[in-house]
């Protein structure tokens, strides 16, 4: 079997490269892990892997350094590399030094400007327009959710979050959960926009709805006075009745969120970064929803 180090500082996203993929089924065993370049160097000499998948702006080390290192002492492992739309030209220097491809992180531009090099907004733009963009210079186009939807099929249970623009909001939640629902996969749906749960809760009551939400006085997101008042207050959950609300963790002794917990409403929190937060969310009977671990900060060379 092909053996696999799998080299990235953030550890959820390392943890979850090694747990979501079925790597048996492709041939592969994962053999190691590293958080940066020097230890993926280190881990290379001890377990010889023929495939190594490895970020590229790491601590300590980052991808491109130790790419070079690796070719430098003749090593020839296959190498994937992760990037992110704003280290594409980054990316590139990886491709020469022998990377046989790339894969782009996630990312959450409502326009195309950055990531297909075209004005415009994804939600002005047909399905059929969208597949004929490609992601960043790549010949990647940028994916439907029918075509995505079958690699979780029977796996993995899902938090879908919708993302609205100005119109449409009913018929975002009526097209994403009859596509969902062409597959067999648990799956709950969550939406800072109140619009698309008061569709599901008169619609589809069956779906598991969840409201996203901050303190919008402090992070406004282009949200009118209103907005930011009825918002960070959860007032909308009266028409929503949603099943469970996920807020902001630093925002989380809003008095709408100590009442929220008072009366048993089902609780997740946002943007934890360290396992502190984790243990305080867990403590208030939150479900923990990580944007980045702990990791060193130190100057990467």
């Amino acid at each position: 079997m092909l053996k696999v180090l799998v080299v990235e500082d953030e550890e959820l996203i390392r943890r979850g490269i090694v747990l979501a993929v079925d790597w048996a089924a492709l041939g592969c065993v994962v053999v190691g892990e590293a958080s940066n370049g020097e230890e993926a160097l280190e881990a290379v000499e001890r377990l010889n892997p023929s495939l190594i998948i490895t970020d590229l702006k790491m601590p300590r080390m980052d991808g491109i350094e130790m790419l070079r290192r690796l070719r430098e002492r003749g090593n020839n492992a296959y190498v994937i590399i992760l990037t992110a739309y704003d280290s594409f030209e980054y990316a590139q220097s990886a491709l020469r030094l022998g990377a046989v491809d790339f894969l782009l992180k996630p990312f959450h531009d409502g326009d195309l400007e950055r990531m297909c090099g075209v004005p415009g907004r994804v939600a002005e733009k047909t399905a059929e327009e969208l597949a004929a963009l490609r992601l960043a210079g790549s010949e990647e186009h940028i994916p439907l959710l029918e075509e995505v939807l079958p690699l979780f099929a029977g796996r993995a249970p899902l938090v879908v979050e919708l993302k609205t623009d100005r119109h449409g909001a009913a018929a975002l939640a009526r097209d994403t959960v009859d596509c969902l629902d062409r597959f067999s996969i648990d799956y709950c749906v969550e939406s800072f926009d109140p619009r698309p749960l008061r569709w599901l809760r008169r619609h589809r009551p069956s779906v598991l709805r969840g409201q996203l939400s901050q303190n919008f006085h402090r992070h406004p997101s282009g949200q009118g006075p209103w907005n930011r008042l009825a918002l960070t207050n959860l007032f909308y959950n009266a028409f929503t009745r949603p099943d469970f609300v996920a807020y902001r963790f630093g925002d989380r002794e809003k008095p709408a969120v100590r009442l929220c917990r008072k009366f048993g409403m089902r609780m997740a929190y946002w943007t934890l970064r360290s396992r502190a937060d984790v243990a305080l969310a867990e403590q208030e009977g939150a479900l923990p929803i990580f944007e980045e671990p702990d990791r060193p900060k130190e100057v990467t060379h």
